[in-house]
């Protein structure tokens, strides 16, 4: 698959302090809106939803090898990844300078710092 992403909207507003079902459907709202300018043959192909953890943490690293910033400043990304019943997994930095930190978060509750990441994914041969 193949991935795209809004590195300057990254995050959609407002979606911290949410639980996550609550973030997945902000993100199907962002995909609608989102489909809604794209032409018929075009938005039939792309979807877009919360990523696991691995996804978000290789968007910050090839940001980074390409631009020398991190995606994730400080801030997490939550994904719909169960770690152990109830808990999923975030993926960010609490400060631009620190390394990247694959966590856990309660899924039921939201957090200041834990936001919606909206990822649209596109068949590899529709990619460009």
């Amino acid at each position: 698959m193949e991935v795209a992403i809004n590195p300057k909207n990254l995050r959609i507003k407002n979606s911290n302090s949410k639980s996550t079902d609550t973030q997945i459907g902000m993100i199907q709202k962002e995909e609608t809106a989102l489909k809604g300018k794209l032409s018929q043959e075009v938005r039939d192909l792309i979807n877009m939803r919360m990523q696991n953890a691995s996804v978000l943490a290789q968007l910050d690293g090839e940001y980074d090898k390409k631009t020398g910033k991190v995606l994730f400043t400080n801030w997490f990304g939550r994904t719909g990844e169960q770690i152990i019943p109830d808990l999923v997994a975030s993926v960010g930095r609490s400060a631009r300078t620190h390394r990247l930190r694959v966590g856990d978060w309660s899924r039921g509750v939201g957090r200041d710092d834990v936001f919606a990441v909206p990822v649209v994914v596109l068949p590899r041969q529709s990619a460009v």
